[in-house]
């Protein structure tokens, strides 16, 4: 007699795996709390340790303008009697050439050069103080300046009021100290006003030079004239013939016109002053650098609470991702898988260990 099976459950055929339950990922977490805990514990000392280790750093800010201040001179130009000097300065490529300036490894060298206070140990260089390593102070340099490459931070502000108006740079320097901070980011600003009266200077320096020569041939030549004159009024103290007269006149004209030259050139070599001031007095510093109240890093508090979540989120994880492959069956293909790529890991990481050293 046939038995006939009954037919399968039509809802045991179609049932799909069971998600992970919400209770049951509780009950893991609580049957591994200890462990949970203690790793949260290491995390959070770890985070302790590295904040407490970690070398502090501060940051100074400062602010400048670069100067466009062309009134002075336009009206010692009228008085001279030319048209009104106007600046033709673009102040965005104004504030671009500071920051390409300051960005540029020869300043960035000069600045790793420059002494700078240490405390007890009175003014070292910087890259001693910044302990730059290299075999010659030149090397030392170099590598100090590579490193205030990503200290040193120079941007300008993207608005402007009008098309041609000066922006905005905002200097930032990082140290170790506040004070270290505030002293290198006010020679910076200290460095940026002598190459502006070195280089930018040069010419309103070589054009003053020049004036002050001719001014001093024309008031040589003005001399002259005058003596010359007055020696020909002495001798001649009525000049009653035409050619006395004539002379008289010769003379007295020769005297206007070097008195005019004179005039002019008094005139240009005070322009021309003014005009090596402007160029010495190029920025405009409208936020001085000052000793920072507040340590840029390490946060401590968010690495610690940072440290503390990382360690709660890995150990909960952890303890959940090992629990499911306990209650895993040993003989399903997910297992047998597992097993050989844990196997082929643990392999390639005795092949790494061993061949390290070889390598060397």
């Amino acid at each position: 007699m046939e038995t006939t099976q009954p037919p399968p459950d039509s809802d045991d055929t179609l049932r799909e795996p069971d998600p992970i339950r919400l209770l049951a990922l509780v009950n893991v977490l609580l049957k591994h709390r200890w462990w949970i805990v203690g790793l949260t514990v290491l995390a959070l000392t770890l985070g302790v340790v590295f904040a407490l280790v970690a070398s502090e750093s501060w940051t100074s800010t400062a602010k400048f303008l670069p100067t466009q201040s062309a009134g002075i001179i336009g009206r010692m130009s009228e008085m001279v009697g030319g048209a009104s000097i106007e600046s033709h300065t673009d102040g965005a490529s104004s504030s671009d050439y500071y920051i390409a300036l300051v960005q540029s490894q020869a300043f960035l060298s000069t600045l790793a050069a420059h002494p700078f206070d240490d405390g007890p140990t009175g003014k070292r260089p910087l890259f001693e103080i910044m302990e730059a390593i290299g075999k010659t102070p030149r090397e030392q340099t170099l590598r100090a300046a590579e490193s205030l490459s990503k200290s040193v931070t120079i941007v300008a502000s993207k608005t402007t009021c009008a098309p041609n108006a000066p922006r905005l740079v905002t200097l930032s320097v990082v140290a170790g100290s506040p004070t270290l901070a505030a002293a290198i980011a006010q020679e910076v600003l200290a460095q940026i006003q002598k190459h502006n009266f070195d280089v930018r200077g040069s010419k309103a320096k070589q054009n003053r030079e020049f004036v002050a020569g001719q001014l001093k041939g024309a008031d040589e030549l003005l001399q002259k004239a005058t003596d010359a004159l007055a020696l020909f009024s002495s001798r001649n103290r009525k000049i009653a013939t035409p050619s006395l007269h004539a002379e008289h006149d010769k003379l007295s004209r020769a005297v206007r016109v070097q008195e005019e030259v004179f005039v002019t050139l008094m005139k240009q070599f005070e322009l021309a002053k003014i005009e090596e001031q402007e160029s010495r007095e190029a920025i405009e510093i409208i936020q001085p650098p000052e000793p920072p109240l507040t340590r840029t890093s390490p946060k401590r508090t968010q690495t610690v609470l940072l440290a503390g979540f990382l360690g709660v989120f890995e150990s909960c994880v952890g303890v959940i991702v090992i629990e499911r492959i306990r209650s895993a069956d040993p003989h399903s293909e997910d297992a047998k898988e597992f097993r050989s790529q844990v196997g082929r890991t643990v392999d390639d990481l005795r092949r790494l260990v061993l061949l390290g050293p070889r390598a060397k």
